[in-house]
């Protein structure tokens, strides 16, 4: 628990970073992202596995939606 909260605490604190750093940037510098100063390092991003239709499921979907001709 004590984990979690200084985890809020972190979202909160480094997205007020992002605020002040995007309002007091010059005319030439680019916005920036509040991710760009996130403190611990991102999580890999997973790929959900395909869902395979099985041939009941597929019989189904076919009577509510049939096949345009």
């Amino acid at each position: 628990m004590a984990e979690a909260r200084d985890r809020a605490a972190w979202n909160r604190t480094f997205a007020l970073e992002a605020v002040l750093f995007n309002a007091f940037r010059g005319k030439d510098d680019e916005p920036v992202d509040p991710m760009q100063f996130y403190p611990w390092p991102l999580p890999p991003k997973r790929e959900k596995p395909a869902k395979r239709l099985t041939p009941e499921l597929d019989r189904m979907l076919s009577e509510i939606y049939p096949p345009k001709e």
